[in-house]
């Protein structure tokens, strides 16, 4: 079961990373890098407090993933 809530982690890694180039466009890298803190700052937070159930752990996997994109090596910020 630990592996499967790995799985929205790469999802939205893969996703968040797809559409990171708009992101950057938008805001600037400096900006999206923050996002991306902050982002996962977030999804930290949300499972320090939430964390009697799976499926907290597949959201702040999610989360993550999402907040990881500007930080991954085929990101262009």
């Amino acid at each position: 079961m630990a592996g499967l809530v790995l799985l929205p982690l790469s999802f939205f890694m893969l996703s968040g990373s797809r559409a990171l180039p708009t992101l950057v466009a938008r805001v600037g890298p400096p900006a999206a890098l923050t996002i991306g803190c902050l982002v996962a700052a977030l999804g930290c937070a949300f499972f320090a407090v939430f964390h009697g159930a799976l499926w907290q752990a597949f959201v702040m996997s999610g989360v993550l993933g999402w907040a990881s994109a500007p930080r991954s090596p085929r990101s262009p910020a």
